[in-house]
């Protein structure tokens, strides 16, 4: 079997002032794809040739997609966006981590992001994290947008805005976070060797099963002390399908001398794994004072 060849992979988008945030997220086969289309009238015109990896993984992406959409016509975006992500793979056919072709060195989330994605795994994801208005609107509201802007995304069917939203007004024990949008991705930022940090996410169950209980796997990142809690989620038959989690991730005392360490958090029931990358940023003094 051929090895797989390195990546030539463009980096997903790293953590910004507003945002402390990387957002890894999927990818298809191939390097140095070229791409052929025919311009004007049948046969008439010179074809075109177009070698961009980013303008043609998304129509391969997109393909995905829409299978699963076909196999699956409940799922949403998020759930679809989920199954890719979460049954990514990140070794090459000699199961070692894939390279980049920019640097040829083993492949980061920042360079990947989740990792190839497997169609066939993805029909069958097990958990799923899925993001609801709500969730979106809070987002917002943690950004610091206002309620007129926020009322330009939350519109209805009708395109009339759905609901007045009033952010200092919305019944949270907290305020909402950015960092607790429900992605299938952890990106954290530690700004010193003390810092701390907490995120929360939760999973729903997808697919048949009558009792089933996903224990968790964390990659720990260098430098971090990362805990679960709960360990373990169990699902049971006309129980409920949506589980809470919450993620620690806290500096274990060592300066860190890179920018960037990456880890994983891995949920398995012995059948499916549902991973989710860790990209942990450690801004110098200068960018702290920026975020």
């Amino acid at each position: 079997m051929a090895r797989t060849p390195p990546r030539g992979l463009p980096s997903t988008t790293p953590p910004s002032s507003a945002t402390p945030k990387a957002e890894p997220s999927g990818w298809p086969h191939g390097v140095d794809i070229i791409s052929i289309s025919i311009g004007g009238g049948a046969g008439t015109t010179a074809p075109e040739f177009h070698d961009d990896n980013v303008a043609i993984a998304c129509p391969h992406v997109s393909g995905i997609a829409a299978m699963l959409r076909q196999a699956q016509p409940s799922w949403g975006p998020a759930k679809i966006k989920s199954a890719l992500m979460t049954t990514a793979y990140n070794t090459d056919s000699d199961g070692e981590v894939i390279k980049s072709a920019s640097t040829g060195k083993a492949s980061t989330p920042l360079d990947r992001g989740a990792g190839h994605v497997d169609p066939n795994r993805a029909l069958d994801p097990g958990l799923v994290y899925d993001v609801t208005r709500t969730d979106y609107v809070d987002f917002l509201c943690s950004l610091g947008y206002t309620d007129k802007q926020i009322a330009i995304f939350n519109r209805g069917s009708s395109g009339s805005p759905s609901s007045v939203i009033d952010c200092s007004k919305k019944s949270h024990k907290k305020p909402p976070r950015f960092t607790d949008l429900n992605y299938p991705a952890f990106s954290v930022v530690l700004k010193s060797a003390k810092d701390k940090a907490t995120q929360l996410r939760r999973l729903t169950i997808v697919g048949d099963y009558v009792e089933v209980t996903y224990k968790v796997i964390i990659n720990t990142p260098p430098g971090v002390r990362v805990t679960v809690n709960p360990p373990t989620l169990r699902f049971i038959i006309n129980g409920p399908t949506v589980k809470k989690y919450q993620v620690t991730f806290e500096a274990n005392g060592e300066e860190s001398d890179v920018y960037y360490t990456y880890g994983s958090i891995v949920w398995t029931d012995g059948k499916h794994n549902v991973t989710n990358p860790i990209t942990v940023y450690w801004p110098d003094e200068d960018q702290v004072a920026a975020i």
